[in-house]
């Protein structure tokens, strides 16, 4: 048996085990189900009104660094509903109700980010909070979460007995907030922020696309007239396509922040641990990237009288040999005194010992 045969039948054995454990729904289930995919696809007054609602409280929720506020906004946007019905229109064939959820979705879409630019640009500028900027830098656990996300709305919509876990699944998928992260960094003209977070909702619409039709097949949904299961086979390919386009640059930004990481914590280590206690101490470190190399700020309270500038360089070569990179350091210098206080009285740096008691 060649090795292709055998991945053949492991995936096989795979997904049969999966069949076999989750519920199929009957026929009468799944036409009740479809009914309800082509009443999403549809964008109503109701969708209208609620995304653009959603928008709002996400829009200013972010500005606040108000995660309740965000919360509250993923509850109330309808965005999921015509992303689901796209999914089930992938398994069901029906291109017609495909295009219709993608038009409902793309209108969505553009409310979402036009108000938000909107806003961005007719009040006061106000600078990036970490809700903002969280959303600017996706990585495949937000891929991962994605794909979780739109295999449990699936379900949910599917099997009425889960419906309750909806809101938790709106709240997961998190639609509306990258959208208005984009349209943030649109009205403020900040693209760095802008491209992030239209990867980060473009993970989600993929991911939650493909898993949604692999969960609706797994639920037992075929299509219902003979002849479509070429149209099923090619929407499939093209969500599995755009997942595989996404994911090139989710992995260079997974790869490039857990660079960044380990290296922020190799000068971390080195600040607040190599250096001896009793020479200097290290306060309020930043770390920022730049061009090819690394801006390092922080606080430094020199202990004994020696000359500054010799000791800062000492630090900026160590930092340079350890992370590979070019350094630059920018460092308020604050001479101090180390002392101890006793019932004998004052006793002061270089004949004290440091706090932590070593010598």
């Amino acid at each position: 048996m060649s090795q292709t045969t055998q991945q053949d039948s492991f995936f096989t054995r795979i997904w049969r085990s999966l069949e076999e454990r989750l519920p199929t729904l009957s026929r009468s289930e799944q036409a009740a189900v479809y009914k309800d995919m082509r009443h999403n696809a549809q964008a109503d007054v109701d969708f209208y009104v609620l995304i653009t609602l959603a928008s709002i409280i996400a829009y200013y929720g972010l500005l606040q660094n108000s995660a309740a506020v965000i919360i509250g906004a993923m509850l109330v946007a309808p965005l999921m509903s015509p992303m689901i019905a796209m999914a089930n229109a992938v398994v069901m064939g029906n291109l017609h109700m495909l295009r219709r959820a993608a038009t409902s979705t793309l209108a969505g879409i553009a409310i979402a980010i036009g108000i938000s630019a909107l806003f961005t640009w007719l009040l006061p500028s106000l600078p990036p909070g970490s809700e903002i900027m969280g959303r600017t830098q996706p990585t495949l656990l937000d891929l991962i979460v994605a794909l979780a996300s739109g295999a449990a709305a699936a379900y949910a919509l599917a099997r009425k007995e889960v419906a309750a876990a909806l809101p938790g699944v709106a709240i997961a998928a998190a639609l509306v907030p990258p959208l208005c992260v984009v349209g943030y960094g649109i009205g403020s003209f900040r693209w760095h922020i802008a491209s992030g977070a239209g990867l980060l909702f473009l993970t989600n619409l993929a991911s939650i696309i493909l898993a949604g039709a692999v969960m609706f097949l797994l639920l037992g949904f075929r299509p219902t007239h003979d002849g479509q299961e070429k149209d099923v086979r090619r929407g499939l390919r093209y969500a599995i396509i755009g997942l595989l386009i996404v994911f090139i640059p989710l992995a260079i930004s997974t790869v490039t922040i857990a660079r960044q990481t380990r290296m922020q914590s190799t000068i971390q280590n080195i600040l607040l641990e190599d250096l001896p206690v009793d020479r200097a101490e290290i306060e309020n470190i930043a770390i920022e990237q730049k061009d090819n190399g690394l801006v390092v700020g922080f606080t430094a309270y020199l202990y004994e009288d020696q000359n500054y500038a010799e000791v800062i360089e000492e630090i900026r070569q160590t930092l340079k040999e350890a992370v590979d990179a070019p350094v630059t350091l920018r460092v308020r210098v604050v001479d101090s005194t180390l002392a101890s206080i006793d019932e004998t009285g004052i006793h002061t740096s270089p004949d004290v010992a440091p706090p932590d008691g070593s010598q």
